[in-house]
């Protein structure tokens, strides 16, 4: 039987510390690797989830010796790559609605700082701005960036480069920006205010997905994407749709998230799991199961005792 198994990496495959959890390590130990496949889901970059993919086939503990190949979608759904390394889609922000999102934000709140993603490298505009608005910890601890710490960042362990540059005001600034770097796939929002109404509506009003779809409902108040994990997903699966290793629909896939940017997921999936310790409650409610371990429902999964087809309320009173 084919099953599909997606998954967030940061803090749901990931630690904060950089740890691989033993728990979600155990679903990928039993599972019988010609019948089920992985596609993993990030906000961050693609070279970060490389990395998680090294990481789990070091310790994977598979009779057979074979490795995981997963699809890796990186920026929250800008990029797609295939288990063979090609990439297979690659969506930007416009360079005319990029500035508009950071004009409208700074116009809310002046003392919101910007980082651009772009591939695998994260653009924080100039020090002097951070400074005369009060970040001078910013880089220091790439705060709202991600959770790991400073030296997991520094295109170390987790494969990840921070670099400057200057402030971007004008549409040229933005033009040669991604004449430079390839294109924007998200900008990050750090805000003095923490207004995520306002950053939602901002996104919502001036964004629209590579299909010309409104973006998403449950927009992070600290990145505005290029695209949606869901979109991502989709557009596997139908390239995918001839493949008896792969589910033949989004609602047939076994999902793994924890973050507000898997919300759409974790609802549209029969059977999700929101995986983690201390998870906020409007995130548990999106899914079938919140899970602090994976342990015995990889056991139970494997074994066939979860139904696919019905997520209903009883399920969702075991939270």
């Amino acid at each position: 039987m084919a099953r599909t198994l997606a998954f967030d990496v940061d803090g749901t495959i990931v630690d904060k510390k950089g740890n691989i959890d033993p728990g979600v390590m155990a679903l990928f130990n039993k599972a019988d690797l010609n019948d089920t496949s992985f596609i993993f889901l990030s906000g961050n970059t693609l070279s970060n989830i490389e990395q998680t993919v090294k990481h789990i086939n070091a310790q994977l503990n598979n009779p057979t010796g074979q490795k995981i190949t997963p699809y890796m979608v990186a920026n929250c759904g800008a990029q797609v790559v295939s288990p063979q390394g090609k990439m297979l889609r690659h969506v930007t922000i416009p360079n005319n609605k990029a500035r508009t999102i950071v004009m409208m934000s700074r116009y809310y709140d002046r003392g919101a700082i910007f980082i651009y993603s772009a591939g695998n490298t994260y653009y924080v505009e100039n020090q002097d701005h951070i400074k005369e608005h009060s970040y001078p910890r910013f880089i220091k601890n790439a705060v709202l960036i991600r959770q790991y710490k400073k030296r997991e960042l520094e295109k170390g362990d987790m494969g990840i480069d921070i670099k400057e540059t200057k402030r971007l005001n004008t549409l040229q600034d933005f033009v040669d920006f991604t004449a430079q770097n390839g294109g924007i796939n998200s900008i990050y929002v750090a805000c003095t205010s923490g207004d995520e109404v306002v950053h939602r509506s901002v996104a919502n009003a001036m964004l629209t997905t590579a299909e010309g779809l409104p973006m998403y409902d449950g927009i992070s108040k600290k990145c505005i994407p290029a695209d949606s994990k869901m979109h991502a997903l989709s557009y596997i699966l139908n390239l995918e749709k001839d493949n008896d290793k792969y589910v033949d629909d989004v609602s047939e896939v076994v999902y793994f998230g924890d973050g507000t940017n898997d919300i759409q997921l974790l609802r549209a999936c029969n059977l999700s799991v929101a995986r983690g310790k201390k998870l906020p409650k409007y995130i548990k409610k999106q899914a079938t199961y919140a899970l602090d371990d994976c342990t015995e429902f990889a056991k139970d999964l494997y074994d066939g005792v979860y139904d696919h087809t019905i997520k209903n309320d009883e399920m969702l009173n075991r939270l």
